[in-house]
């Protein structure tokens, strides 16, 4: 409005002159004028870039979380599977399949480090490891299902040890309002205990008289401890800041769990941290189970 005012000011100055000045005031005024004009611009840039760089450098309210991957020291063969379905044709071209179609992959919401292992041949072969760690006792895991509910007979959970015991099973894990996300929160008997590393399988059982039709992933969980001042830090913060402070410890299962429960307020910090792992076509999708994640516990990191 001052740069309006200004210009205002110039315009009706110029014609209170006598006539033989006019000339040379206009083109004075209109140089002044412009130049107070790109001024303001100048000015209105820098203090929406100011303001801008405020909102995002926060501590309190951050719209960007940054993920620090943790040193893995794999050295196993991994047998992990990120992503299901990749051999069924996308819906254009799957009209005779007896399979549901859908133009994205079943798949887990994890990192997935590649881990470049030599072959039976000698060469070098890159194998995806999806491997996550988690502070909780008992804590959510997250998947992308790409077929509509009522296409999809059944889906289960596995867990197990290290050494491929199966410790806890659920035949029914609840599908409601997919394709999208999910959060899936386990009742376990037991917390996961600190320093091991669990496998876990989800599995949709399209058809139960095909079996060849269901799909599949896999992956690994590490629940590890943090200094206890920071799991008392963090029942003080609210579920951004707890995120911010998980993603950089290099807590993933707990950080998506956190971002979660925001999701309808802050959208921008889970699309960002799912497009740090290379999840950016699964970014933008919805949560659908909006109801199980609001219930997930408010603390469940426990005592370490």
């Amino acid at each position: 409005m001052e740069v309006i005012s200004i210009l205002m000011f110039f315009f009706r100055s110029d014609f209170n002159l006598p006539f033989s000045n006019q000339r040379w005031f206009r083109q004075s005024s209109s140089v002044f004028a412009l130049g107070v004009c790109c001024l303001g611009f100048v000015l209105g840039d820098l203090v929406t870039g100011i303001e801008a760089t405020a909102s995002l450098e926060d501590p309190d309210h951050p719209e960007r979380i940054y993920y620090q991957p943790p040193d893995t020291q794999e050295n196993s063969d991994p047998q992990d599977r990120p992503r299901g379905g990749g051999s069924r044709p996308p819906c254009s071209e799957s009209e005779m399949s007896p399979a549901p179609c859908a133009d994205l992959e079943l798949t887990a919401l994890v990192p997935f480090p590649e881990i470049v292992k030599d072959d039976s041949q000698g060469s070098a072969a890159k194998q995806p490891a999806a491997w996550g760690r988690t502070i909780a006792e008992i804590p959510a895991f997250w998947y992308y299902i790409p077929y509509p509910a009522t296409a999809i007979h059944s889906a289960e959970f596995e867990l197990l040890d290290d050494n491929d015991n199966l410790i806890f099973r659920d035949p029914s894990v609840q599908l409601a309002e997919t394709p999208g996300v999910i959060g899936y929160h386990p009742n376990l008997e037991a917390p996961l205990e600190v320093g091991k590393t669990y496998n876990w399988h989800l599995i949709l059982h399209i058809d139960p008289d095909n079996p060849s039709l269901d799909e599949y992933v896999s992956g690994r969980i590490q629940r590890v401890a943090l200094p206890p001042e920071q799991v008392a830090q963090l029942d003080t913060l609210s579920p951004l800041q707890q995120a911010d402070l998980l993603a950089e410890a290099g807590i993933w299962y707990d950080t998506l769990t956190a971002l979660a429960k925001v999701y309808q307020d802050a959208p921008t910090a889970w699309i960002s941290l799912l497009k740090q792992v290379e999840l950016d076509e699964i970014a933008e999708e919805p949560i659908v189970n909006g109801c199980l994640y609001n219930q997930f516990p408010t603390s469940t990191y426990g005592a370490q």
